[in-house]
């Protein structure tokens, strides 16, 4: 039997990386968030410039995440060569682990048909195939909040391995904290488990539980020495977001709309597969107030509802508008529809088989819609800036000037940061063809990367560059095509999804042909 599990398991598993990694090609996204992590977490190791800050937090806070991400990507950008196909590729496979963490909890908690039958949900789950996408900090999120949830069954199970729970549940928290700053709701998850599970918990030795509490001051530790350098401003800056309420939302924004917006969202993304508000709506309602009366009696399924309403606890904090504040809460509602599934299978098994069926075919239906074009809007900033076709407007570029210099003006999101084009550049252009072009606009020396600049005249070929429309403001599109207008005529204009590219030349009758 023990043999059928991990066959059954296996195949699951390679289930999920086909689903994953359908239209890889097409599905990587590399924006700006990307660019930057690739050269920051490359620097880490290659000039020993540490970081104790992580990212911006999204909203215009003043907070950051924890670096703890930067050296997890470091080494596996440095391994791959710099290749952000290649790091993406990891990505989707560690979410496809998943599966293995689903399969045990559930499994653990409501026995091995529903195990499976999560686990398979898991693995075809529009959610987590965005996830799977996104090579960014909170994608890692997903896996380690159900480590908070795998030291919690490990203990409400009395297993052999409990003494290992304060670090899956205390580890597990700090680390997601460390990849989001929002995730610190996992701590107000953690105690509600510690609490009903208060009468196992003093079966674990002590040292155990300071093994938990050290790893958890160590992932922490980041935070506390920038909080001593400059004076504790984080805290005292959440500290005044806390009390007006709203945190990073609008002011007249409500955070309990918010809450049930983003529950809809987990059963939509899951389940469903639909956007039909109503049918959505009525399933959502239906399996809380469902979780909730199996509740009252059974702890198993306390520790589901914790899970199914974490994010209540980020709604008490303020709510935080972001899709991926949810990452990982989303596998709770994944784990109460395999439940349903199997009282389902008790009644009829056909009728349960149909209920999967279509669950399975709705995700997948929305996996192949999206997955081409990579991520969705409500996961970034700026959507369509897939890695493919960077590089086909790269390839376009170099394929036109035939080995001659030229220059490159790109209109993008920042505005005039060379970041994104320069680690393109450097990572793929430079090597496949052996030169870079100019970089008209110069560097801005705040962010990463170095593009050679024009020192004097103009080269007789250029390029005006424009990313995809999706946050870029029309006004600095115009402005853009304005000032190259005084410098080049345009020849040709090409699209590459929703990039363009402008191939104009020098009006300049002294224009060179040189190479940086």
């Amino acid at each position: 039997m023990k043999h059928n599990k991990w066959l059954i398991l296996g195949g699951i598993f390679i289930l999920a990386l086909l689903v994953r990694f359908y239209a890889f090609r097409e599905s990587v996204y590399f924006g700006f968030d990307q660019a930057r992590d690739a050269y920051i977490s490359q620097a880490i190791f290659l000039k020993r410039d540490l970081r104790f800050m992580g990212p911006p937090v999204s909203g215009d806070t003043g907070l950051f995440h924890g670096p703890l991400f930067w050296y997890i990507l470091g080494p596996i950008y440095l391994l791959l060569q710099g290749d952000p196909a290649l790091v993406s590729g990891v990505f989707r496979i560690l979410n496809a682990l998943g599966v293995f963490l689903v399969y045990g909890i559930s499994g653990s908690l409501f026995g091995p048909f529903v195990g499976y039958i999560a686990a398979l949900f898991y693995a075809v789950s529009y959610e987590q195939s965005q996830y799977s996408l996104y090579v960014g900090n909170p994608a890692l999120g997903v896996l380690s909040i159900m480590l908070i949830f795998l030291g919690a069954v490990l203990i409400y199970k009395n297993s052999k391995y409990t003494k290992w729970s304060p670090l899956l549940i205390l580890g597990g928290a700090a680390f997601s904290m460390q990849m989001n700053l929002m995730f610190v709701y996992t701590f107000a998850i953690v105690a509600t488990l510690l609490f009903i599970l208060r009468t196992k918990i003093g079966k674990i030795a002590v040292k155990f539980w300071l093994w938990g509490i050290a790893l958890t001051g160590l992932l922490l530790s980041t935070f506390l020495l920038v909080e001593m350098k400059y004076n504790f401003r984080s805290f005292r800056l959440a500290s005044t977001m806390l009390k007006a309420g709203y945190g990073v939302m609008d002011a007249t924004a409500s955070k309990y709309a918010l809450f049930l917006n983003k529950e809809i969202a987990m059963y939509r993304d899951n389940v469903l597969a639909t956007n039909n508000q109503t049918a959505v709506t009525a399933l959502a309602l239906f399996i809380s107030v469902w979780v909730l009366y199996q509740a009252i009696k059974n702890k198993n399924f306390q520790i589901l509802a914790v899970w199914l309403f974490g994010w209540i606890f980020l709604m008490i904090l303020g709510g935080h508008t972001a899709y991926y504040t949810n990452a990982g809460l989303g596998t709770a509602v994944i784990i109460a529809v395999a439940i349903l599934i199997e009282k389902i299978k008790n009644i009829n098994k056909y009728l349960a088989i149909i209920y999967c069926g279509l669950i399975i075919w709705g995700n997948l239906s929305m996996i192949r819609a999206q997955s081409p074009k990579s991520l969705i809007q409500e996961m970034i900033t700026q959507q369509s800036m897939k890695l493919a076709d960077e590089y086909r407007m790269i390839d376009e570029m170099y394929s036109i000037a035939g080995g001659r210099g030229f220059t490159v003006r790109m209109t993008g999101v920042p505005y005039n940061i060379q970041t994104v084009w320069s680690y393109l550049f450097h990572q793929y252009g430079l090597l496949k063809y052996g030169y870079l072009p100019f970089w008209e606009v110069g560097n801005v020396l705040a962010f990463p990367g170095v593009m050679p600049v024009p020192k004097s005249g103009s080269t007789c070929l250029r390029f005006l560059g424009r990313e995809p429309m999706h946050g870029l403001p029309q006004v600095l599109v115009d402005n853009d095509r304005g000032l190259e207008k005084k410098f080049s005529i345009i020849v040709e204009k090409k699209s590459f999804g929703s990039f363009l590219l402008e191939t104009r030349l020098s009006i300049d009758i002294d224009c060179h042909d040189n190479r940086p």
